[in-house]
């Protein structure tokens, strides 16, 4: 305030690309820096995200300062918002790319492999998580090591289900089912649990349950503690 009157201290452009905003989330970009994370559609219906803070002096909006390097790593379908995956108070921000074996899928068919990715200094952003994300269903899988490359989902049609298998090259052709996840009514989740299932995570009358093969042999199936540690609701 100058005289009773709001006086503008600093300021900074916004991309040029971004058309309209649809969301933002207030969080850190480490345990030090709090942001502001803004989520802007393009003119072709992407989402991109920017990040506005306060630092040096001056605020800063890394995707606006070096655009060629990092807009093509946050831009993804619309409906991709940035988050904090996992309550940790830092913003997580998605990038897609076609799950494995989708490479050539049409756009109706496409599943996306999700990485939820954080800002770092001097115009990186660095992976934290990679995985299956529904963004109908609400969660998050987080891909352990053991199975990158190597797993691929695909929706039940009769079930709704997402089935996670050990891919063989194929889409498809038949392939070695590791997992699948279902989501029910809590009401109701009993009948899956009699058939097998496991509740790994719960929100509201929402259960989610997994079911495992019982047949172990195949490496990478998981334990049922490593589906809940990798397990994340997105509010």
């Amino acid at each position: 305030m100058e005289d009773g009157e709001i006086v503008k201290e600093d300021g900074i452009e916004m991309c040029q690309s971004t058309v309209s905003y649809v969301a933002s989330e207030t969080g850190y970009l480490n345990g030090d820096h709090k942001a502001i994370f803004i989520d802007g559609l393009t003119a072709d219906g992407n989402l991109q995200t920017e990040i506005v803070y306060y630092r040096y002096s001056g605020l800063q909006n890394p995707m606006q300062q070096s655009p060629d390097k990092l807009l093509p790593l946050c831009t993804r379908p619309a409906g991709y918002l940035s988050t904090d995956v996992d309550n940790d108070a830092i913003i997580e921000i998605p990038s897609t790319q076609p799950m494995t074996g989708y490479e050539n899928a049409v756009a109706d068919e496409m599943i996306y492999m999700t990485s939820w990715n954080v800002y770092e200094d001097f115009f990186n952003l660095k992976e934290k998580y990679r995985g299956y994300y529904s963004l109908s269903d609400g969660y998050f899988f987080a891909f352990p090591n053991r199975w990158k490359d190597l797993v691929t989902v695909k929706k039940d049609s009769e079930t709704g289900e997402m089935v996670f298998y050990k891919y063989d090259g194929d889409i498809n052709s038949p392939m070695t089912e590791i997992m699948r996840v279902a989501v029910s009514a809590k009401n109701k989740s009993d009948d899956y649990i009699s058939d097998g299932y496991t509740v790994i995570d719960s929100k509201g009358q929402l259960d989610y349950l997994a079911k495992l093969p019982s047949d172990k042999r195949e490496q990478l199936i998981l334990t049922i503690d490593e589906v809940k540690n990798n397990f994340y609701i997105i509010d």
